[in-house]
């Protein structure tokens, strides 16, 4: 999808208590990224979504790189390198995109160990998208804080959430998604990332 709202895309990772063990808080817990400063890959599991105003733009498939943190604080697990998009159009006319996500950093909120799940919160990223529509064509960044867990034996980030701000709003059919600057955009999918990393706290 293109450089889009991406700034989002893409971050991670839910949890509660289960079977008696509480969830661990980021503000009282000592983390660990295993392995730690690794150049990791991360690859859809289906269809990964971005909205923005009334118009959804729907993107087959996505992939992306990033470097893993050393855990030594709770926002220092991950880093976003790029995300890109393929197959992207939008529910308006059907047009195609481009959609592009660069940055962004992964923080945890909190880790149940039970499920080896960490919930956390992506911020920092920039999602660029362009795209056209009978001619007409829209480009648009968008900033923001997603949220997503990661589970640790799945190796998945699931992006479930979060808000993003709609930026720099170009061209004629933006107008026909409801897309102009200031409105609000939103990222989900989920990802699985390789190498398998282990995250947790205590």
């Amino acid at each position: 999808m293109k450089r889009s709202h991406a700034g989002i895309v893409v971050g991670a990772i839910a949890a509660a208590s289960a079977l008696g063990f509480a969830a661990t808080p980021a503000s009282a817990a000592t983390w660990s990224v295993s392995p730690a400063n690794t150049t990791i890959k991360a690859t859809s599991n289906g269809n990964v979504v971005l909205t923005g105003g009334s118009a959804k733009i729907t993107c087959t498939s996505a992939s992306g790189s990033g470097t893993t943190g050393d855990g030594s604080n709770a926002a220092d697990l991950a880093t976003i390198g790029t995300v890109n998009g393929s197959g992207c159009t939008d529910s308006v006319l059907g047009g195609s995109w481009t959609i592009t996500m660069s940055g962004g950093d992964l923080a945890g909120t909190s880790y149940d160990a039970s499920t080896g799940t960490t919930t956390g919160t992506l911020t920092g990223a920039t999602l660029h998208a362009s795209g056209s529509d009978l001619g007409l064509t829209c480009s648009f960044d968008a900033t923001g804080t997603l949220d997503g867990t990661y589970t640790n034996s799945s190796g998945v980030l699931a992006i479930t959430g979060g808000s993003a701000t709609i930026s720099n709003v170009s061209g004629s059919s933006c107008g026909l998604g409801g897309i102009s600057n200031g409105s609000s955009g939103s990222v989900s999918g989920s990802f699985t990332v390789s190498p398998n990393v282990t995250i947790s706290a205590s």
